[in-house]
């Protein structure tokens, strides 16, 4: 869990109320985040559109560690939680251990 500062509680109840007010529109940002740091799965669920099948456009699979240290960064002020994974399975990525809030 990431630290918990003013700004990210300020931001977590503007967030809150929102939702509660049912807003289009806030100045908040989302919370929490899923973070896909892997394209594809080991698995081959026939309902799944990631398993073994999936087809990866330029042979990306694998979340580059840059981009991911540049994602943190520029959330790192307003989110409290990541979730490393979307569709893909995260534990196939060589580097998810290597993935920690910076």
């Amino acid at each position: 869990m990431a630290k918990i500062t003013f700004k990210k509680l300020h931001n977590y109840y503007t967030y809150l109320k929102a939702i509660r007010d049912h807003s289009v529109t806030s100045s908040a940002h989302p919370p929490y985040v899923c973070i896909e740091t892997s394209a594809v799965c080991n698995l081959s669920c026939n309902k799944c559109p990631v398993g073994k099948e999936r087809k990866v456009p330029h042979g990306r699979v694998f979340m580059d560690m840059g981009l991911y240290k540049k994602i943190i960064d520029e959330i790192s002020p307003f989110y409290i939680g990541v979730i490393l994974s979307y569709m893909g399975e995260p534990l196939i990525n060589p580097d998810i251990f290597n993935l920690k809030k910076r």
